[in-house]
């Protein structure tokens, strides 16, 4: 309040924003905004579709998503999703291992299937979007004949054991995902038990230790900062913060290593696999004119230009 573009106002029930007079250069079409509330996602849906509400944005946190009657736009958020292995585990702690089952991923299914469209590929732990890392070469190709001929290098007999991927139960995009990885790694010999958890057992799980591997997300800031999974932070359930990559990082963030040595590093240890960047989706009806330069800092950047027909 007093620096932003609106401020609340209060009518009985209803609420609304008005245009903030004391911010400089700030004139926008929408003089006042009303705040529908509404109790559950189909009923978002519903008012947007009937013309009772104009704008929504939904980060598809919950994992579904269902088709809009409206104008949609995709937004890219800094929503960094990647499947990670237990340090503890026997199986992986065998680099060949691991970096059998990255070759053996098909990234581009996973983003156009078990997510809908709605992320983009990551071949490295940065948002492929980012500037530093835009323009590097960094694709990896999945290619199932080298991953099975790094199986065999590994001189592992990867039939006697069975890998537990643990995932959330309560997000349909992360499950299908977990189904994908399971045949992945089944079509180059692993015996895959998928293990679906609530989020608060799946929170138990990753503190007891007892998996092999599990999926998971993180909001990175926008320096795109990794010291919460590879430095010991509140994202590194399995992960050492002693790795090959954790001390590679760390070199990078003092300033002793360039950006590409510690990809290259991270590339042949893989203490977790990149597999994308989640988006959002910006839904808005038909009347609305707008160029929805939004960005996942700021979903109303340009909001002043905003119009309807």
């Amino acid at each position: 309040t007093g620096s932003g573009r609106y401020i609340p106002r209060f009518s009985g029930e209803e609420i609304y924003l008005t245009a903030n007079t004391a911010k400089s250069g700030f004139v926008p079409t929408f003089k006042t905004i009303k705040l529908i509330p509404v109790r559950d996602e189909n009923a978002i849906i519903s008012n947007l579709e009937i013309g009772n509400t104009s704008f929504n944005y939904n980060d598809l946190s919950s994992g579904t998503y269902s088709r809009v009657n409206a104008k949609t736009v995709e937004m890219g958020i800094n929503n960094f999703v990647y499947l990670a292995f237990n340090n503890s585990s026997a199986i992986f702690s065998d680099k060949l291992l691991r970096r059998a089952v990255n070759l053996a991923i098909d990234r581009q299914q996973i983003v156009s299937t078990a997510f809908q469209g709605h992320a983009r590929i990551a071949y490295t732990p940065f948002n492929p979007d980012w500037y530093t890392v835009a323009s590097k070469d960094t694709v990896i190709t999945r290619d199932n004949a080298k991953a099975t001929e790094l199986v065999s290098q590994s001189q592992t007999d990867i039939t006697l054991q069975e890998v537990v991927l643990l995932v959330n139960s309560e997000n349909r995009f992360k499950q299908e995902t977990a189904e994908f990885i399971k045949d992945y790694l089944e079509s180059i010999g692993f015996k895959v038990n998928v293990r679906r958890l609530g989020a608060d057992s799946l929170s138990s799980a990753l503190k007891e230790g007892n998996y092999d591997l599990y999926i998971g997300e993180i909001r990175l800031t926008p320096n795109m900062d990794l010291s919460p999974i590879l430095l010991g932070g509140s994202a590194s359930y399995g992960i050492s913060n002693i790795s090959d990559s954790s001390m590679r990082y760390a070199q990078h963030l003092s300033g002793n290593c360039e950006i590409m040595d510690f990809i290259n590093t991270f590339n042949e240890d893989l203490p977790i696999i990149p597999l994308c960047y989640r988006n959002a989706a910006v839904s808005y009806t038909n009347s609305m004119q707008a160029d929805f330069a939004c960005c996942d800092g700021d979903v109303y950047a340009d909001i002043q230009s905003w119009k309807l027909k």
